[in-house]
């Protein structure tokens, strides 16, 4: 890498230091000149090569979080339903809803005990246990589907996005284009989304005597913190 050259017995010329790129060329009597700028030139190769090597080391870092999955924090998540008539309105909500996101292929799926909403009083709650869900036949409600629109989980905000997928409850399955809201902070995120569910598209029975207190489409609300566990 350096050469240094001197003819002996000609007159004194100038020493030259070649580098692999650039060359450094060096002027007489000066030494500590030749010392500095060899050292000025290494130090500047060196700051190069650790930026390059902070780069990929902050490239790894996204991409291994990317890959990671976002699960629900149970005590900041919750499922809620709402029915609204003129003679009564019914809401019931649960904490137990499990959530999970994964970035990297943008899937995204929940699932929810029946018997875990709590209604205002034990006689609702049991009706809708027992005659309208049949929640010993049919344990739980889900949905498993994909986030259309891509999300940077390294920027801070929030983001409009349309979830496909199915739908199951009372063990009939449909397929369902849902609104929701992601909100990105510090890698975590909250997940809500608002949507009407047709008892009659999952086959939900209601008797004709309390037809009237219970409304035919049901507001659906989820609300949900994400965090990687």
């Amino acid at each position: 890498f350096i050469t240094l050259r001197c003819i002996k017995g000609a007159q004194a010329k100038p020493l030259s230091l070649t580098l692999i790129k650039p060359p450094i060329k060096f002027h007489r009597y000066s030494p500590k000149m030749y010392l500095r700028q060899y050292i000025c030139y290494i130090c500047k190769i060196y700051q190069t090569l650790m930026k390059k090597i902070l780069l990929l080391i902050t490239v790894f870092i996204v991409q291994l979080s990317q890959a990671q999955i976002y699960k629900s924090v149970k005590e900041r998540s919750t499922i809620d339903f709402f029915s609204a008539t003129p003679v009564e309105d019914i809401k019931a909500k649960s904490t137990s809803i499990d959530v999970a996101y994964n970035p990297k292929n943008q899937k995204v799926a929940y699932k929810v005990s029946y018997t875990s909403f709590k209604f205002p009083n034990a006689l609702m709650e049991e009706h809708f246990n027992e005659n309208y869900m049949e929640s010993e036949k049919y344990k739980n409600s889900t949905f498993v589907g994909d986030v259309i629109e891509k999300i940077d989980l390294t920027q801070n905000g929030t983001y409009k996005v349309t979830v496909n997928g199915i739908l199951d409850i009372h063990g009939v399955k449909k397929e369902r284009k849902i609104p929701a809201t992601i909100t990105v902070k510090n890698n975590v995120l909250n997940f809500f989304t608002e949507f009407n569910v047709l008892l009659e598209d999952h086959d939900i029975k209601i008797p004709r005597l309390i037809i009237k207190k219970i409304a035919k489409s049901i507001k659906v609300t989820v609300n949900t913190e994400l965090a990687v566990q």
